[in-house]
Formats: structure tokens, C-alpha cells, sequence
């Protein structure tokens, strides 16, 4: 799947929201940012298995994912982060990694993504009487 048919899931007002909660309470904004990882788990753990399968002469280092969240985002990528030996860099791992790896994982983990946050959405307005 090309990088540009599935660019991910969209959540509009993500940034309100994040903003909200950092008015609100830092602990509940903590726990925002929590609840989004565990949403974001499952496609974590598929790019991980992905990693070690789709992409020849991949090490387990670079096969480890994290989960990263911004004011404007939740994405999924590698822990490792890059050499500065030229001889240890490889062309195009990047593209490869995300058509092969990051794209897919995300596609194969979309529904529960949107079950997820549909939840985690409900269960934050009404903790907070929305």
C-alpha cells in the first residue's frame, strides 16, 4: 500500500482537546496522554511484527517501536533513531518502513483505533460531565 492511499486516522478537534485538558488538570492530561498510547498499542505491536517479517536484513533494534504523542498527534516509530555512520545508513528506509511496516499496520488496526478512541472519548466526558 503506497504511502499516499492511507494516511491515518483523522480526529477533528485533537488539538482543542489537548489544550483543554492542559487548562484543566495536568493529571488529567497525564492521563489523556496514557489512555492514547494504549490506543495506539495495537498498532505499535503490529509494526513491530511487521518490522521483523516484511523487511530483509532487519535488525531488532531497529524492529522496536514506540509511541509519540504531540499537541497534533499520536504516531507510531522507530526507538532507534538513525546513524551517522554513512556506511551503516540505508537509501530509501524510510519509504520502506512506512509502505511496508507503518501503513499496514495502521490499516490492519484501523477499526479497533476508531472503537478505541470512541471510547476513550466517551469515558473522558463523562468523568468530566460532558
Amino acid at each position: 500500500m503506497a504511502g499516499s492511499e492511507f494516511a491515518g486516522v483523522r480526529v477533528s478537534g485533537y488539538q482543542e482537546l489537548q489544550r483543554a485538558f492542559g487548562k484543566y488538570d495536568k493529571d488529567a492530561k497525564k492521563a489523556l496522554a496514557f489512555e492514547l498510547r494504549l490506543v495506539a498499542d495495537s498498532v505499535r505491536g503490529e509494526a513491530e511484527r511487521l518490522a521483523s517479517s516484511e523487511i530483509s536484513r532487519m535488525t531488532s533494534a531497529w524492529s522496536q517501536m514506540r509511541v509519540g504523542i504531540t499537541s497534533k498527534s499520536v504516531y507510531v516509530a522507530p526507538k532507534k533513531r538513525g546513524t551517522k555512520n554513512p556506511a551503516l545508513r540505508r537509501s530509501a528506509f524510510g519509504t520502506q518502513l512506512l509502505d511496508s511496516v507503518l501503513y499496514p499496520a495502521l490499516a490492519a488496526n484501523v477499526d479497533s483505533v476508531g472503537r478505541d478512541l470512541d471510547s476513550l472519548l466517551g469515558r473522558v466526558g463523562r468523568a468530566n460531565g460532558f
